[in-house]
């Protein structure tokens, strides 16, 4: 059960890398005029599709280990505090996103 669960992950986290790269680039091609804006949310996008990498390689050594007989805690324990990381830098992102947002807005009512 676990290893079907890390693959999903495994597979789930490949979309989030696929998609940032995505964003990156269409908020590359964004105007100019907002480049400060912009760069807050691309910065923030890189760091949560670097972060993805990361986990990813470790969710790949933990499904290694579950389709071994090799003791998989260590790996488990290695992707559950990726997964937490990639949490935070997800927060982050949404902030990035959010505040951005309110920032837009404001300008459109001025």
């Amino acid at each position: 059960d676990s290893l079907s669960q890390a693959r999903q992950l495994h597979d789930d986290l490949g979309t989030v890398q696929d998609r940032l790269a995505d964003c990156g680039r269409e908020l590359a091609e964004f105007g100019q005029r907002f480049s400060e804006e912009r760069s807050r949310i691309r910065r923030a996008a890189q760091a949560v599709r670097g972060q993805a990498e990361v986990t990813r390689k470790a969710v790949d050594s933990w499904m290694r280990k579950l389709d071994s007989t090799e003791n998989h805690k260590t790996e488990y324990e290695n992707v559950r505090s990726q997964l937490s990381n990639f949490e935070r830098e997800w927060a982050e992102l949404q902030r990035r996103i959010e505040e951005t947002g309110r920032w837009l807005r404001e300008g459109v009512s001025s």
